[in-house]
């Protein structure tokens, strides 16, 4: 028998797993169950997820805090990376290597 029956939830699962996985591959502490996880998917969010600058994404308000319920949100990409270069200490890429034609 399947873990979850609902369709949805089955299709949501290894997004989750995934997401839970990078996080602790990353060092950063993971509280959010899979219910907790699916409530900031429903099934209008879920289909606006990808990797393009205005598909959503879920973040961290806090970065260093834990991946938990009151320090999540969902938004799009573009606001997200906006917001982490902004952050003190981001690497950011060095000076470009590409010689100025003169």
């Amino acid at each position: 028998p399947r873990k979850y029956s609902d369709p949805f939830d089955r299709e949501r699962h290894l997004p989750f797993l995934m997401q839970r996985a990078q996080a602790n591959f990353r060092g950063e502490t993971w509280y959010l169950t899979f219910e907790q996880w699916c409530t900031f998917w429903d099934a209008s969010s879920w289909l606006q997820r990808g990797r393009h600058s205005t598909s959503l994404c879920m973040t961290r308000i806090d970065p260093n805090e834990a991946w938990a319920i009151g320090n999540v949100h969902v938004i799009p990409r573009n606001i997200q990376i906006k917001t982490a270069n902004q952050r003190p200490g981001r690497k950011t890429r060095g000076p470009s290597k590409k010689k100025a034609v003169l």
